[in-house]
């Protein structure tokens, strides 16, 4: 029997947040779509992606605007995906990085399907949902944060590194998209455009060993809601260790908007507070 596509609890809270900004009745859409308190304090669990999905739709029918989707890109970058993108953020090149993306992502929104595929001198990063089309937020959303945070691990411009980009006619995000300079058009799938020699090009952020070390446990545990959350606290131990990073930035960097939750998940993991395991190591 086929498994129902899921996605991370962590969507609906990143949602949830942004539907407060705009002064939507959190409550009563949590109990139109049948969210529980648990499913939202608990990242690791899975929701059905209809859920999502009707999650969209209820803020769209509660007053969102068309730009909420563009303005939930950086809760994808620091809640959503943070287990992921620190996997994507080490890798030695954009390819490797991407084929991270196109191997892992299926895994953490089940509903989506993504392939890297070579077109005379480009290569086309396609996305595709083969069962009901995701909603126009959550494609502005990820469409946003991927073209940003890709042109980032390069140190480039989005408009320097992309040659096209392709987004469907739902979609909200073109004035953005053309802001920040990028070709783009309507066409039936998502889909970013680039140079084929741009998947040579080093990361910013590259760590052998740290991907490494991530890409083993993204490959050896069966729960990629759970790989997120410890791949944020493994490299908060790593930076812990290795900078004089404040706890607090620490923090809101893998995606903790309370460091008091911070300390508790980090206690909880490895047995001790942050500042007791910087000191342990000083």
């Amino acid at each position: 029997m086929q498994q129902e596509p899921s996605v991370g609890s962590a969507w609906a809270s990143t949602i949830l947040n942004y539907a407060a900004h705009y002064d939507l009745p959190v409550d009563k859409l949590c109990a139109r779509v049948g969210l529980s308190p648990e499913a939202l304090l608990d990242h690791s669990q899975r929701l059905p992606s209809w859920q999502l999905q009707q999650l969209f739709a209820e803020c769209a029918a509660a007053g969102a605007g068309t730009q909420f989707g563009c303005e939930l890109q950086a809760g994808l970058t620091t809640s959503c995906l943070q287990g992921l993108n620190i996997l994507l953020d080490s890798a030695a090149t954009l390819g490797a990085s991407l084929n991270c993306l196109v191997e892992y992502l299926p895994e953490i929104m089940g509903h989506i399907q993504v392939e890297l595929c070579k077109d005379g001198n480009n290569h086309r990063l396609l996305f595709t949902a083969p069962g009901e089309q995701p909603h126009a937020y959550g494609l502005d959303a990820s469409t946003l944060a991927l073209v940003r945070n890709m042109a980032r691990r390069v140190g480039l411009a989005p408009a320097e590194l992309f040659t096209e980009v392709h987004i469907t006619a739902r979609q909200h995000c073109g004035d953005t998209l053309d802001s920040w300079g990028v070709n783009r058009r309507y066409a039936e799938h998502l889909c970013l455009v680039l140079p084929s020699a741009a998947l040579a090009l080093p990361l910013l952020g590259a760590n052998e060993f740290l991907h490494q070390n991530l890409l083993n446990n993204w490959g050896r545990t069966p729960n990629p809601a759970t790989n997120a959350g410890n791949d944020g606290l493994r490299l908060a131990r790593y930076w812990l260790k290795s900078s004089d990073q404040p706890i607090e930035s620490i923090a809101t960097r893998i995606g903790y908007s309370q460091v008091s939750n911070f300390i508790r998940a980090f206690r909880k993991q490895y047995g001790i507070t942050p500042k007791k395991f910087r000191l342990s190591t000083c």
